[in-house]
């Protein structure tokens, strides 16, 4: 049966161009004779002769056709070589020997490339011998490790060292030194122990981090020469002043084992060693500590009673301050730990925290006041948004389910942003509203428990989370550097509300003048505030929807943002360059809306007082003085050129009439029906 898959009929391309019937008989690929390399052999069906012989190529010369046929040039068999082709009864045996043909070109290629890339002929011939590990012969010790710079030359000692138990045996020797305490035999141990860092060789470094001989290690790199003697004291640092507490006691003693391994090897990368690290053993430091800390975190998913216990903690009314703190830190360090772990593990390790209660402890924890809750709230605000990033959607599901208890949580988030006083929370909580809230651009289709997030937080929370954007603001008032940057954050939301929320966010900007009351923002004195409320107004008008350009003109808009405008006069600064952009903008709106009429009239002459404004109130004006030529009266001038409103080059238009719309139809509002879905997309009109 097993011949019967291999059963194939051998052609050769003759001199005409056609394919000639050669035989049929049994495919193999094997050795033939001395040869250690395989061949393709095709026997004939009786035993009778062999019908071919073709010894496997190394180059990109087979192709497999219809799933059993086999076609290549053999080249060795004269010039120009020679066209064969197996065609097979089965297409098990067809694939049987591609793969067969396959394996052996990757593992020639491989022996090729290690060829070129091999050892030089001199690093063969050199002959390494490793001194006694005594007093007598450190000399020697320290030069044979000191001239060892060639990379090979590096990994044959680094063999010769673990096949001899060699570190062993320095250890011994460090103990002799440190009995004798002779400061030149230090000075040779700190060489010895750095370069066996330095060999870059992961198995000898993870040896050297293990214990005793991390202590040993530690105390040698104590006698850098280039340093005063006694300023760094690794070994009392690592063993008296560094602290190891088990907040949940892990009752694992290789885990202990591995974390205690991680922070050796961190200390060593970053302290003790951090001077004279190349970049290969840099890099296989953090690859190590990589490694062993995917290790420990999946460990730790594994241990299911351990979890239950830490939630457990953290959520009794009895548990101090210190002890939830550190809870909440461990908590938030496997947060950070788990974004190496595979996607699978990633999964099950946050299902494992949501089921174990993480929304509640985060509940608990951002609302606790007192003088003691600042660094609780921070580590709690850092564990929430790192479970946002990875799966913004969890959060959604649980604060839609609150429903019987008022969306508590989201009402939490809401009072906190604004009452909060640490800049590192406030920034955090901006980040937790932007993926849990904010949406992406262009996106066809919004997720079902976005959609539901979007229209609870416009129906119950929008008005209270944006109203310091809105609330009045005396003139000449300085804000806090926690009220400015609650209005920062709060405005950087906003804008991105209003570019991926439709006609939700409009609707909400529109009603109760709450365009004209973020105004007020630049009554104060603080620039960045007012150059935010810029920021608003020019997303305003990127979205280029006629129910906001409208609101532009009945409300004034402009008008502030001219006189802070004008105030800042030539003074050449952020606030004067996102003016004259929202300026320059305003001749690239896919419409000839009246906006730009009503700004041109109302206040071109005003701006023109400003130097560096003239040149482009003076296109404006040419530009629209040009359109008007171009249409009839009550019509609007459209664009026909593919509208980016991110990527707008001022004045360079073709336009064309379209048909008017009556003066009644676009007093109630009326959009005209786009001629496709994507000009309907691309205007943003919504």
């Amino acid at each position: 049966m097993a011949a019967r898959k291999r059963r194939v009929k051998l052609y050769v391309l003759d001199d005409h161009g056609e394919w000639a019937d050669q035989g049929t008989g049994f495919a193999e690929c094997r050795p033939v004779e001395d040869d250690t390399d395989p061949s393709i052999v095709v026997s004939g069906e009786e035993g009778e002769r062999r019908l071919l012989t073709s010894k496997v190529a190394s180059e990109d010369i087979y192709a497999k056709q219809a799933e059993t046929l086999i076609v290549w040039n053999d080249g060795e068999n004269g010039e120009g070589g020679v066209d064969y082709a197996l065609s097979f009864q089965e297409t098990q045996g067809c694939q049987e020997i591609w793969d067969e043909i396959m394996d052996y070109q990757v593992t020639a290629r491989q022996n090729s490339t290690s060829d070129l890339m091999g050892k030089p002929e001199y690093v063969e011939q050199i002959v390494l011998n490793l001194p006694p590990a005594n007093l007598a012969h450190l000399d020697e010790i320290v030069n044979l490790f000191q001239t060892v710079i060639v990379e090979d030359v590096k990994g044959k000692l680094a063999d010769l060292i673990r096949e001899n138990n060699y570190i062993e045996k320095l250890v011994d020797l460090w103990q002799m030194v440190e009995y004798l305490e002779s400061a030149p035999d230090f000075r040779k141990m700190y060489y010895i122990f750095r370069e066996l860092v330095l060999l870059n060789d992961p198995k000898i470094i993870e040896a050297l981090v293990s214990l005793p001989t991390s202590k040993v290690l530690m105390s040698a790199l104590e006698h850098d020469p280039d340093i005063v003697p006694g300023q760094f004291k690794h070994t009392e640092f690592l063993e008296h002043q560094v602290q190891f507490r088990e907040v949940i006691p892990f009752n694992d003693v290789p885990l202990v084992d591995k974390i205690h391994c991680v922070y050796r090897l961190q200390y060593l990368k970053d302290v003790a060693l951090a001077k004279v690290l190349d970049e290969a053993t840099n890099a296989t430091l953090a690859s190590l500590i990589f490694v062993n800390n995917i290790q420990v975190v999946t460990r730790l998913v594994s241990k299911t009673k351990w979890i239950s216990l830490l939630f457990d903690l953290m959520k009794s009314p009895e548990v101090s301050a210190q002890k939830l703190e550190d809870a909440l830190k461990l908590l938030a360090e496997l947060t950070s730990l788990s974004l190496n772990l595979e996607a699978k593990n990633k999964v099950i390790f946050y299902d494992l925290l949501e089921k174990n209660g993480l929304f509640e402890v985060c509940a608990k924890t951002i609302g606790r006041e007192g003088p003691d809750s600042d660094q609780i709230r921070l580590t709690s605000m850092e564990l929430l948004v790192r479970t946002v990033e990875n799966d913004s959607s969890s959060l959604r599901k649980y604060l839609l389910s609150q429903r019987h208890t008022d969306y508590h949580f989201l009402s939490l988030l809401v009072k906190r942003s604004h009452a909060e006083t640490n800049t590192a929370v406030l920034n955090l909580l901006s980040d937790v509203f932007t993926n849990l809230i904010g949406g992406e651009l262009y996106v066809e289709s919004v997720p079902d428990d976005l959609l539901q997030a979007w229209t609870l937080f416009y129906d119950r929370f929008a008005a209270d989370f944006f109203s310091p954007l809105f609330a009045e603001v005396p003139p000449r008032l300085k804000f806090s550097d926690a009220e400015s940057l609650i209005r920062l954050n709060l405005i950087q939301s906003l804008i991105t509300f209003i570019l991926t929320h439709g006609h939700r966010s409009r609707v909400f900007l529109l009603e109760d003048h709450r365009l004209l009351k973020l105004m007020q923002l630049l009554n104060g004195r603080d620039k960045f505030i007012h150059l935010g409320a810029v920021r608003v107004i020019r997303a305003v008008l990127t979205i280029n929807n006629r129910f906001y350009l409208n609101a532009l003109i009945e409300e004034d808009i402009f008008g502030p943002v001219v006189a802070v405008f004008v105030k800042n006069g030539s003074k050449y600064n952020l606030l004067n360059s996102a003016i004259l952009e929202m300026f320059t903008f305003l001749g690239s709106l896919r419409f000839i809306h009246p906006v730009l009429k009503y700004f041109l009239e109302k206040y071109g002459d005003e701006v023109c007082k400003i130097e560096s404004a003239k040149t482009i109130i003076s296109e404006l004006r040419a530009h629209y003085d040009s359109v008007e030529k171009r249409r009839p009266n009550n019509s609007f001038v459209k664009d026909e050129a593919r509208y980016n409103p991110f990527d707008h080059q001022s004045f360079c238009f073709q336009v064309e009439v379209v048909s008017p719309f009556g003066s009644e139809s676009h007093c109630q509002g009326r959009l005209p029906r786009a001629s496709s879905r994507r000009e309907s997309r691309g205007s943003l009109v919504q």
